[in-house]
């Protein structure tokens, strides 16, 4: 009889360590499946930031030949850059009085939650 207790914890420790094996073993393929998806993603969007990029300059260059029929060349290149830069300009505009709304607007909701 005293055999038995020992035997019996010896194949629940084995049965225990076998279960907890299997269940890392499968933990360990779903994080490594994860991961690969991640990095073939990854990749992807950093492809499409190539081609954007690259679809950018082709426009830009055609936009610049279409202006270069009514301007002299250097005076398109200065019509273009002050257009960038006026756009560029007026998106950071929108975008930092958008951003401090939202600033303001998560700081009252605090505020709210704060005081209940």
């Amino acid at each position: 009889m005293t055999g038995e207790p020992g035997g019996a914890a010896e194949r629940l420790r084995r049965d225990v360590t076998a279960v907890v094996q299997e269940d890392l073993g499968q933990a360990k393929a779903e994080v490594l499946a994860t991961i690969r998806r991640a990095g073939l993603a990854s990749a992807a969007l950093a492809a499409s930031g190539v081609c954007a990029t690259l679809a950018l300059a082709s426009a830009h260059q055609a936009l610049l030949r279409t202006v270069e029929r009514f301007l002299p060349r250097h005076h398109a290149a200065c019509a273009l850059t002050a257009t960038y830069a006026t756009a560029a300009a007026t998106l950071a505009c929108y975008a930092r009085s958008h951003a401090r709304a939202a600033g303001h607007s998560s700081r009252e909701a605090l505020d709210a939650l704060a005081e209940e």
